[in-house]
């Protein structure tokens, strides 16, 4: 028993990082979906119904301005646009890492040896929205830099073509935009833009899991992702871009697979009725439940990835494996 439980919950490496995570996402794949659908409907439902609460709220406040005929401020409109969309952001990255902490407390269970509780893995999920918003502040504010530094890049690269004057794109200079060169330099920036955003991310990508498991808010849980990055960083950093290379070559054979499907049904198409406008619509549902499949399937796997490299930190780090271990023999012994 004992060489069982150090072969399992020792510090793992690279490729034995990879091959939990894709251990993780066969035994727990079915409760992964079910989860990730059950807190994206009512996740999905909840930010709608704060968009609308939006909405009318601005409807509400133009029809006051307009009813008192006060002059509007245009200042401060674009102070009060800049605000809505600064929450609108935080909402959406609220959003998305409350699916990825779903995730990640399935990946826990499967991880630790526990049985997989489904219901216990929901009610953590939505009991952690507070820590869950608080970090999705921090990381929205920590990537505010980068975000200037990209877009002072593209400024200073195309400011003088005029692409950001009302005059460039009211008439038809907006199609010299288009020149080589420019699509050159955009797909340049972009590529470096990537690259900065990916190495930067990689300091706080333990942030969330930090937020959920350790209770950190804010930039306590950013400080902690660093804390478990340091020392680590040029590893961890390759972990995740084989690993995002990897998805994005199962991604690409849906998107074959989509391609196939598509030739064969115009073929059969052809054969019986040669009516573009169902080609197109047969084109359009296949593309579409192709897309759906293979991002219900792929969308776990990200924050399995993140749960899986924070427990082998806390591992190295803390002695999560201790932990375990002591919770694995009393178990065992029924205590």
């Amino acid at each position: 028993m004992r060489d069982f439980i150090k072969k399992r919950l020792s510090y793992m490496n690279a490729a034995e990082v990879l091959d939990k995570v894709f251990d993780i996402y066969k035994h727990s794949l079915f409760y992964q979906i079910g989860l990730n659908f059950c807190v994206s409907v009512i996740g999905g439902i909840a930010m709608y119904v704060i968009m609308l609460i939006a909405a009318f709220s601005g409807i509400m406040a133009s029809v006051f301005i307009n009813l008192s005929q006060v002059e509007a401020n245009v200042p401060n409109i674009i102070i009060a646009c800049g605000i809505g969309f600064a929450i609108l952001i935080w909402f959406i990255i609220t959003y998305s890492n409350l699916i990825i902490a779903a995730t990640g407390f399935l990946s826990w269970q499967s991880f630790s040896g526990r049985p997989i509780n489904f219901t216990a893995a929901l009610k953590s999920t939505f009991k952690s929205l507070w820590r869950i918003a608080t970090v999705s502040l921090a990381e929205m504010i920590a990537g505010i830099p980068v975000i200037a530094l990209i877009a002072f890049i593209l400024y200073s690269v195309f400011a003088s073509q005029g692409v950001f004057t009302i005059e460039f794109w009211r008439y038809s200079h907006y199609l010299y935009f288009f020149r080589p060169l420019n699509i050159l330099l955009l797909s340049a920036i972009i590529l470096a833009g990537s690259l900065i955003v990916l190495v930067v991310y990689n300091y706080f990508a333990l942030a969330l899991p930090a937020a959920v498991f350790d209770r950190k808010h804010f930039f306590t849980a950013i400080i902690t992702s660093y804390r478990l990055m340091k020392g680590d960083f040029c590893r961890i950093l390759g972990i995740r871009v084989v690993f995002s290379g990897a998805v994005m070559i199962i991604s690409y054979s849906f998107s074959s697979i989509s391609g196939i499907l598509i030739g064969v049904s115009n073929a059969l198409s052809n054969s019986f009725s040669p009516n573009l406008y169902t080609l197109m619509i047969a084109g359009i549902v296949i593309q579409y439940i192709i897309s759906l499949i293979s991002s219900i399937l792929i969308m776990p796997l990200s924050g399995i990835l993140t749960s899986v490299i924070f427990f082998n930190q806390k591992i190295k780090k803390e002695g999560l494996d201790l932990a375990m271990q002591l919770e694995v023999l009393e178990r065992t012994n029924g205590l």
